[in-house]
């Protein structure tokens, strides 16, 4: 397709200038489709090493003999049973007044 020299301004334009800009111009939306699929591509396949690399850690700390299980990691090791037997350990089984309570009564 020959595009003719275009005035303007009453100069006549670079003709190969004009096609190769009108070529560019062309061109431009089927470039960026592709710059777009490559980037689509280039992103899942990403994600699919994460998730392949994510399964295959799980898979190892599944069957790793030596690791604990069944809630251990939030388990807080007896802490509060230790505790627990730390007060009753400290009491001598005597009561002390601390201090004279205020209490009322409210009827509605």
């Amino acid at each position: 397709m020959a595009i003719a020299p275009v005035t303007y301004q009453a100069t006549i334009q670079n003709t190969q200038a004009v096609s190769a800009q009108k070529g560019a111009d062309d061109t431009k939306p089927a470039i960026n489709q592709q710059n777009l699929a490559v980037t689509v591509t280039k992103d899942a396949e990403q994600a699919q090493r994460t998730v392949t690399a994510k399964s295959e850690s799980a898979k190892e700390s599944a069957l790793d003999p030596d690791a604990e299980g069944s809630g251990a990691a939030f388990s807080d090791n007896g802490k509060r049973k230790r505790k627990k037997e730390a007060i009753e350990d400290d009491s001598d089984g005597k009561v002390i007044k601390k201090g004279t309570i205020a209490s009322f009564d409210v009827k509605v």
